[in-house]
């Protein structure tokens, strides 16, 4: 355990909720949420808000009857069966697309001008993941500058938080313990094995994107049929200094699984609701 926390060196913190979340992080000028800029979507929801709306003008109703697919991008062997489900909504930043795809959970960057797969990490198997009841739920991928650096942050089935440089899928190697930090940790008085985590207790996992807001790592949480972190106050873990955070109290809701997290347009505020 101190062996992961000594080693997280980036300046984001970390902050885990239980099913649903409110976190106020330090406060910041916000205006409201006018949509994606520069034709980008950065976010699950296009923008932080999830406003799901981009101000482009190329397409309208003059022209939409004449568009073309250019490609196809096919998800459904990324993992150990053919997969024809697909959940997730790709990311755009700059020039590329990134998503995650397969019951694992990997993470893939792709041209999107030619559909070409330019990268694609996965997390190695373990128990977690065999138990995880949400291997095909992923949602999106996550990104953030850090230093002046392009970073994509995943939550794989089996509860880890995964960052990795966006130009070229290597997991960045000062964040957490080889780029990966074990999210069972710091849940509550159980005991944390290396690869089972707290499957003792219940199945924890994610099927949403972490939001990155003022260098806070925000996380939501799934507990399947398990109760183990519900009603906790989880504490997030400060980067540079490896000691506890801020706690997040949890919102009551009748779901088991947090929605992917968004920012409120006049505040800091970052809430997620139950899914």
């Amino acid at each position: 355990m101190e062996t992961v926390t000594q080693r997280m060196a980036t300046r984001l913190a970390i902050a885990v909720a239980a099913a649903a979340l409110v976190l106020y992080v330090p406060r910041t000028t916000a205006a409201q949420h006018q949509g994606t800029e520069r034709g980008e979507w950065r976010y699950w929801g296009g923008d932080e808000g999830s406003t799901r709306y981009a101000p482009l003008e190329q397409i309208d109703a003059s022209n939409v009857a004449t568009l073309e697919v250019m490609w196809r991008w096919k998800a459904a062997n990324y993992g150990p069966e053919p997969d024809f489900i697909y959940r997730a909504t790709p990311i755009k930043v700059g020039d590329n697309l990134y998503t995650v795809a397969g019951q694992r959970r990997a993470v893939v960057a792709i041209d999107p001008a030619t559909g070409e797969t330019l990268w694609m990490w996965r997390m190695r198997d373990n128990p977690r993941w065999q138990a995880s009841t949400r291997k095909n739920y992923g949602k999106a991928a996550a990104y953030a500058e850090v230093d002046g650096r392009g970073v994509i942050y995943t939550i794989t089935p089996g509860y880890y938080l995964v960052a990795l440089d966006a130009e070229t899928g290597r997991p960045i190697s000062r964040f957490g313990l080889g780029g990966i930090v074990d999210l069972h940790l710091g849940l509550g008085d159980y005991a944390v094995h290396p690869d089972s985590g707290v499957l003792e207790f219940g199945d924890i996992t994610a099927s949403s994107p972490p939001i990155v807001v003022n260098g806070v790592v925000v996380v939501g949480n799934c507990q399947g049929s398990s109760d183990t972190t519900r009603g906790r106050a989880i504490p997030g873990r400060t980067a540079g200094t490896s000691r506890p955070g801020r706690r997040c109290p949890p919102i009551p809701s009748g779901g088991s699984c947090s929605s992917p997290p968004t920012r409120q347009p006049t505040t800091t505020t970052v809430a997620s609701g139950s899914a």
